[in-house]
């Protein structure tokens, strides 16, 4: 598959997903479904999505360089070692 042009429909949202990678997104969210008046089911909630790097820089305290990669090799391995077929080493 070609690569998106500047032209192309798909540049905006590769733009839009990278900025929200980049700087962090939250989404809150009410849901209520009600039966005759009466609240049945009643949903709320909070999702963040933002990329690795970005929350390694967000958390406090502030690590040094060679902490937050370490800290993202760590929490990459982590992830990494949870999907099917992988074996982790990825620090190593």
């Amino acid at each position: 598959m070609a690569e998106a042009g500047p032209h192309t429909p798909e540049r905006p949202l590769l733009d839009v997903l990278d900025r929200v990678l980049a700087k962090g997104i939250v989404i809150l969210y009410d849901a209520d479904v009600s039966v005759a008046g009466l609240r049945v089911i009643e949903i709320s909630g909070r999702t963040m999505m933002m990329s690795l790097e970005t929350y390694m820089k967000m958390t406090e305290p502030k690590p040094t360089d060679r902490e937050s990669s370490e800290a993202l090799i760590s929490a990459a391995d982590a992830y990494l070692s949870r999907l099917p077929g992988h074996s982790p080493h990825l620090s190593g």
